[in-house]
């Protein structure tokens, strides 16, 4: 099953936390809320515990929030992202010392929050996962 990376197919004032739910980023969601998913989830639905770990990892990678990644990685997906790094680097280290679900879906959503919201989010999301080396660089087709 594919899941999106962006909100941005809602109107860009509805986005908030009804788009993103519909992304990788319900994990996080539910995380922050402290709704962990089920170890045991029938076949159709894709809500299971590994898979929101998975996201979890996936989605603070794609934020810059894990250690994983250098801080001046970190500094460039803020920059790409439309944020000040001071306030990621408060989400940063909030993701890297908590040891729940919670905390960490908490640090992500909160980042979230910071992002503005325009008609470029995808591609900064995209740039954000290349940055972070989840994927190669994305193109942008101009139809026009």
């Amino acid at each position: 099953m594919r899941v999106g990376v962006s909100g941005e197919e809602a109107d860009e004032e509805a986005v908030g936390k009804l788009a993103w739910s519909r992304t990788i980023y319900a994990a996080a969601l539910n995380a922050a809320l402290g709704l962990s998913w089920s170890r045991e989830s029938p076949g159709d639905d894709p809500r299971r515990r590994r898979t929101q770990r998975r996201y979890l990892t996936l989605t603070a990678a794609l934020l810059g929030l894990t250690v994983s990644l250098d801080e001046e990685i970190s500094i460039r997906i803020a920059e790409c992202l439309g944020i000040a790094y001071v306030l990621l680097s408060d989400q940063r280290n909030a993701y890297q010392s908590a040891s729940t679900y919670h905390g960490k879906g908490a640090a992500i959503v909160s980042v979230l929050e910071l992002i503005p919201i325009n008609n470029t989010l995808e591609y900064r999301l995209l740039k954000a996962g290349f940055i972070a080396d989840l994927w190669g660089l994305p193109k942008r087709l101009d139809p026009g």
